[in-house]
């Protein structure tokens, strides 16, 4: 089979939501969307290979068609998109099975019955109908899955019914005929003829909801996984506060001086003697602002509000001999 691919439109997308707008489950789903990430895939029905059974295949599949065994009619699927990284899935798999009892209440089951018909040579009872097989809406995961969505229809709804029509050319009877296998959704209900893309059923249509993945650009962060992309950050943010933080403890005397200003007053005395050339006088100021900042008891003492300082000539007096 053939695909066609189209994505999503904004205006796709908001057709698409309003549809479910009451529906608070499907809301839930489509809020980890955007548009960008729905992508519609339009199946060509006809099979692009013979039907290459033999006949003794063929007589044996008609038999196990007229016992009263089970059979199980299986629908596989494959999704194949771009990966940038070795643990994000470039194939999604997954598969629907769908027993073919050999009895409906007392009767045979007519889809059995059909197909036997069908494979006799009859194609005149072409198509066969088989209920509920083909999916309407796949969620496509980084992990390689390509599942049904029952948040958006339940599997009576979301699964469509397919019509299967055996083709053959050329000459003679049936079993000398190129064979191959037609297949058409059943759209005669028009259950989803509200879907963008809708195609009247000229075409399988599959809608798919792909789950976002990395730039190329971060893969070396995210191919470690959810737990590495948060040791990652763990291990950043870490570093970040170490290094805001580092020798805050030998700083927060000087950064957190309540009143600076006889400091201050010290330091423009400095430059004023020395602008004078008292140099001697200068000396003995230097030595004092040392001598401060070497004595973090006398630097508190000094740097207290004018409205906390003690009298002249008590005990704690903040004068400097």
């Amino acid at each position: 089979m053939t695909t066609l691919i189209h994505r999503f439109s904004q205006n796709d997308w908001y057709s698409f939501n309003n549809h479910y707008l009451q529906d608070r489950e499907a809301q839930t789903f489509l809020s980890n969307y955007d548009y960008p990430d729905v992508v519609v895939g339009e199946l060509n029905g006809n099979s692009n290979a013979i039907w290459g059974i033999s006949p003794p295949a063929q007589k044996r599949l008609i038999t196990e068609l007229q016992s009263n065994h089970t059979i199980k009619l299986k629908l596989d699927w494959t999704v194949k998109r771009p990966s940038n990284s070795p643990d994000i899935a470039s194939e999604c798999k997954a598969k629907r099975e769908v027993n073919l009892e050999a009895y409906k209440g007392q009767v045979r089951n007519p889809v059995r019955e059909k197909l036997v018909r069908i494979l006799e040579g009859e194609l005149d009872q072409n198509p066969v109908l088989i209920p509920n097989l083909f999916p309407k809406f796949l969620k496509i995961t980084n992990k390689g899955q390509a599942i049904y969505i029952p948040q958006l229809e339940d599997e009576s709804e979301g699964y469509v019914d397919l019509k299967l029509t055996l083709q053959s050319a050329g000459l003679g009877n049936l079993v000398s005929r190129q064979k191959w296998w037609e297949v058409q959704e059943n759209c005669e209900n028009g259950y989803f003829g509200w879907l963008p893309h809708y195609s009247q059923c000229r075409f399988l249509t599959i809608y798919t909801f792909n789950d976002k993945t990395f730039p190329k650009g971060l893969s070396f962060i995210s191919g470690g996984g959810i737990v590495g992309m948060y040791t990652t950050l763990v291990l950043v943010a870490g570093k970040m506060l170490r290094g805001y933080f580092a020798g805050s403890a030998l700083k927060i005397m000087f950064d957190d001086l309540p009143n600076v200003d006889r400091i201050l007053q010290l330091c423009l005395d400095i430059y004023l003697v020395r602008e004078s050339s008292e140099l001697e006088l200068e000396e003995d100021l230097f030595a004092k602002l040392v001598f401060l900042f070497r004595s973090p008891e006398t630097l508190i003492k000094w740097t207290r509000p004018p409205e906390e300082e003690t009298p002249e000539g008590e005990e704690g007096d903040p004068q400097l001999e």
